[in-house]
């Protein structure tokens, strides 16, 4: 999973069933006690330092795609961090459920 941080907004990667791809891209953020989750092309801000991030990352289709659109967003000087996701335990603040993806898979049609 694809994870990175812009002060306290969470933007994730959530991985297709194809490896390496990813079937979405969400903003995880925390509304008083709820967190929310709004995929990233929908989720508004007059953050210019996130909007940035957003406009690299939105459309992202593979996990490449996601890691060099982090690394443009800090070569213009966005403070963003990478989360290293621990494989043995959730190390992140929010419910794992939350960015679990409902994998569907299209039947190819003729």
């Amino acid at each position: 999973m694809n994870i990175c941080k812009i002060r306290d907004i969470y933007v994730v990667g959530i991985p297709h069933v194809i490896k390496g791809y990813l079937q979405n891209v969400v903003v995880v953020y925390k509304k008083g006690e709820s967190w929310i989750v709004q995929i990233a092309e929908h989720y508004r801000t007059n953050d210019k330092d996130l909007s940035t991030l957003l406009k690299e990352l939105m459309f992202a289709t593979t996990e490449g795609d996601f890691e060099e659109g982090v690394g443009r967003a800090i070569t213009k000087g966005i403070k963003v961090e990478r989360i290293e996701e621990n494989k043995n335990k959730w190390n992140l603040p929010f419910p794992k459920n939350l960015i679990e993806g409902k994998v569907k898979l299209q039947k190819e049609v003729d």
